[in-house]
């Protein structure tokens, strides 16, 4: 009897060991975005980039957080916070999908006072990027945004 008891006990540590502990989940890794021949900006500025729908240009989907310095930024996007504005650090933003990129030269704290890019083609027309996305853009190729 107490053999067989032992036998089963050894056989279910055996049963754990070799299924092992369950795994965590990963955690989800955000997009990211390398953009290429940026200014370095005076103190109180920064850059940032918003990716948006292919028919929304004012409510970004993801907003991107600054890595890095000029010339050559990479950008981790977030979803954004209530505001719309700012990233929710606890969000990382990782929907595939195509968007328009949005570059934006920000005064702070005032992030509405900004100068907006998008990324563009030859004809200066918009220009969609799938993500994710291991090709880093050029600030050569974003254009100024007129107001309408």
């Amino acid at each position: 009897m107490m053999k067989k008891a032992l036998l089963r006990g050894a056989a279910l540590c055996a049963m754990l060991i070799f299924a092992g502990c369950p795994e965590e989940e990963p955690k989800p890794e955000p997009f990211t975005l390398k953009i290429t021949g940026l200014d370095a900006l005076e103190t109180g500025k920064t850059w940032g980039v918003s990716l948006l729908s292919e028919t929304d240009k004012i409510n970004p989907l993801a907003v991107g957080v600054p890595v890095g310095t000029a010339p050559n930024i990479t950008f981790t996007f977030r979803h954004p916070a209530s505001d719309g504005k700012m990233p929710n650090y606890s969000k990382p933003f990782n929907t595939r999908g195509n968007y328009r990129v949005a570059l934006a030269m920000v005064t702070l704290p005032n992030i509405d006072d900004r100068t907006v890019y998008f990324y563009c083609d030859e004809s200066k027309k918009h220009k969609v990027v799938s993500f994710p996305t291991s090709a880093p853009l050029p600030k050569e190729d974003f254009e100024l945004e007129e107001e309408d």
